[in-house]
């Protein structure tokens, strides 16, 4: 990593700067550094008031320079994430404000309006791609976020006014969620996430999969559409547990989920949660899958205090 450096042998302190307000606190902390100068921070903050004055004017068809409140803080947010995109391709802070040192505000912008035009190029491709890897399961919510939710979302995102905008559009979310990421960096994410999952499940087979999940909602008295629960963390929480149990497969006995129940009970609960993290990290060797079964383990070790193993995973014979 390249290190920005002042006369004085400062540098920059990473405590300061937030990445989801990447432009503002790393102009801040560059100023605070005396990396940035006061002229230069200056000019920063009125180019930042020209171009917003100038989306508002262009927002309203060049009829008036003022908009409601709301409004003016959805395209001012918009212009900082815009700003945001433009660093977020920098390695490093140091290359980012040095960035933004040696440009105008406009220059940043104009690259921050360049990167969200690829993004979204990318989230298409990505869309296609999770299309094309989707898990045959009539999973009402899942099919109609790939087939209506995605796209309808990509027609409409506005990268001027609302580039920030991403949150409820989609039903159906991924284990690990995007928590963190907004707007076109949200579904970019969330895609990601999507085909990782897709593949995941797909690799244990479509017939095992459909009878894993039919057998879910029928002992958990839901219709096979209507599911809420993700699909990966079921098949996911099916291995682990069948692991756990003896079973290279999925399948987990009502005597192997009883027998586990009762080992587990007999632990503290922090043991519980670190026999079931490092079952799965015994199994797989992906960062997503290990930060899954961090999360999915305290379900496992409230499910087990509840007696309601089965609210996670399919408990019975697959055929």
């Amino acid at each position: 990593m390249k290190e920005v450096k002042n006369y004085y042998g400062n540098s920059l302190n990473y405590e300061y700067i937030n990445f989801s307000d990447y432009f503002r606190t790393l102009s801040s902390e560059g100023k605070r550094q005396s990396f940035l100068s006061e002229k230069k921070f200056v000019e920063v903050k009125k180019q930042i008031g020209e171009i917003l004055s100038e989306l508002i004017a262009e927002y309203t068809g060049y009829e008036s320079t003022s908009v409601m409140k709301e409004t003016a803080n959805d395209i001012f947010v918009s212009l900082l994430y815009c700003l945001d995109m433009a660093l977020f391709t920098f390695e490093s802070h140091e290359d980012a404000l040095d960035f933004i040192i040696e440009n105008d505000v406009r220059t940043v912008y104009k690259k921050g309006q360049k990167v969200i035009k690829q993004c979204v190029f990318e989230c298409i491709s990505l869309l296609v791609k999770a299309k094309n890897s989707r898990i045959n399961y009539p999973h009402s919510r899942y099919n109609k976020m790939l087939d209506g939710e995605i796209l309808a979302y990509l027609k409409r995102y506005d990268s001027k006014y609302f580039a920030h905008g991403m949150s409820r559009y989609i039903s159906y979310d991924s284990a690990n969620g995007c928590g963190g990421y907004r707007g076109i960096l949200y579904l970019k994410k969330h895609l990601e996430n999507i085909i990782f999952e897709n593949s995941f499940v797909n690799d244990f087979g479509e017939e095992l999969i459909q009878n894993l999940i039919y057998g879910y909602c029928e002992n958990n008295y839901i219709a096979y559409n209507e599911i809420e629960s993700n699909i990966y963390s079921i098949v996911l929480m099916n291995r682990i547990i069948a692991e756990l149990a003896g079973n290279e497969g999925l399948t987990v006995s009502k005597e192997g989920a009883l027998k586990i129940s009762k080992l587990l009970k007999k632990l503290p609960e922090n043991e519980q949660r670190r026999i079931i993290i490092d079952t799965a990290e015994k199994y797989f060797d992906d960062s997503y899958t290990k930060k899954s079964s961090i999360r999915l383990a305290g379900h496992v070790v409230n499910a087990i205090k509840n007696n309601d193993l089965n609210k996670i995973l399919y408990i019975g014979e697959l055929r």
